[in-house]
């Protein structure tokens, strides 16, 4: 969809906002040619309601009505155009969208930083997120690169987002609306961290296709993944002065690394600093419930969410709510588990990775590389058990649907 396009149908649709869908298509045949109008709706968009529904261009984001304003803090009025319940009327959404400059990243967790962006409670936010290895990796980048990493600058967080009338006791509402990706991610063994870091000790890397409209992720020949982005950190400033560093989650949210922080989802944050303070980061094409080998499909996403603030109840650490139907989307398909049995949660952990590492060489002919990092990045770990005592089990789920018909 040219910006030419999108000026004239945000154009007209704001003067006629009840123009009939079938008129609206008479009057700018074009639309039709060659499926313009199908090719920028999803299937998805195409049988939503409206309130669910949005007008996208080819990388997925909306489309402005006007001419953004100048200033960085002010509004960017957006028009967002969906296929009403009756499948035929053109419903037009108008919101003001705020916007992060895209320079507005920190790398720390800190309550001194001052804010990029200061907003009103229920305002939509649209925040730009680097990486997680700060451009540092390229799409043409070896494993040299992993080993060449500095970590004074991975997982920044774009922010901080300060949220008028948010005080210390309150809560943060963040509904996450919407993620856009580039078109590739990387994934890395990284020596000395992850769950078997000390069995993996040499860095390796694989560079993934990211396809966002067509929901997928191709990891390697005969393995595509579903494209199911989130932010892996996301949460608000600490009361305790820092700074304090980006890689371990608090109470407060950072490095959460929830698959479910989808978009639909609902995540509920306990304020801790006037404002709120709120920044998100380290965003994933797509990745396994424990992100195993320490890294999922990392990749630079804008994303849209919602900020209000909740006095009605509180939370003592991050809670969320998923919408309906989430997990059956997602775990409709076959698995293989494998699992881990003793005495400590993290050894039964560890047994039910490298049984599945053992199964993906096994089964599918994956070296131990790839099969440790295709764990972090597909499978799901599950605590089955934790009451018979004296030994507790851990399941890991592979899901089959992720491989090729001929390799199933």
């Amino acid at each position: 969809m040219t910006e030419a396009w999108a000026a004239l149908v945000g154009h007209h649709l704001a003067e006629e906002p009840e123009l009939d869908f079938d008129a609206f298509l008479e009057r700018f045949p074009a639309l039709m040619d060659g499926g313009l109008l199908r090719r920028h709706f999803s299937p998805e968009l195409l049988a939503a309601p409206a309130a669910r529904a949005a007008w996208v261009d080819p990388d997925l984001r909306p489309l402005p009505a006007h001419t953004s304003a100048t200033s960085p803090n002010a509004p960017r009025p957006t028009c967002r155009l969906g296929l009403g319940h009756s499948g035929r009327g053109l419903l037009m959404h108008r919101h003001s969208l705020h916007e992060v400059r895209a320079e507005a990243f920190n790398y720390v967790w800190d309550n001194a930083i001052p804010p990029a962006l200061e907003v009103e409670s229920g305002t939509e936010v649209e925040l730009h997120v680097r990486d997680a290895g700060d451009e540092q990796i390229g799409r043409d980048s070896g494993a040299e690169a992993v080993g060449s990493l500095d970590f004074s600058h991975v997982n920044p967080v774009s922010g901080p987002v300060f949220v008028k009338d948010a005080k210390a006791g309150d809560v943060l509402a963040v509904e996450i609306l919407e993620l856009r990706p580039g078109d590739w991610g990387w994934t890395a063994i990284i020596p000395g961290f992850g769950l078997l870091a000390e069995e993996f000790p040499e860095p390796w890397l694989r560079i993934s296709d990211v396809d966002g409209d067509a929901r997928r992720v191709r990891f390697a020949e005969g393995v595509t993944l579903p494209f199911e982005p989130f932010p892996g950190t996301i949460g608000v400033a600490k009361p305790e002065p820092g700074p304090h560093s980006i890689v371990p989650p608090s109470a407060f949210g950072g490095n959460l690394d929830i698959k479910h922080l989808r978009a639909g989802t609902t995540l509920f944050l306990p304020v801790g600093v006037e404002g709120a303070l709120f920044s998100v980061g380290d965003t994933h094409a797509a990745m396994g419930d424990g992100e195993v080998c320490g890294t999922a499909v990392e990749a630079a996403m804008d994303i849209v969410v919602r900020l209000s603030v909740r006095r009605d109840f509180s939370v003592p650490a991050p809670q969320y709510t998923v919408a309906a139907g989430e997990l059956a989307r997602t775990e409709a398909g076959p698995y293989h588990v494998t699992t881990g049995v003793g005495p400590d949660l993290m050894e039964a952990t560890r047994g039910a990775t490298r049984a599945m590492i053992e199964h993906l060489g096994h089964i599918r002919g994956l070296d131990r590389q790839e099969a440790y990092a295709l764990c972090s990045v597909a499978c799901d770990l599950r605590i089955h058990e934790v009451v018979d005592a004296p030994n507790w089990v851990v399941g890991m789920f592979l899901p089959q649907a992720i491989f090729d018909e001929e390799g199933r």
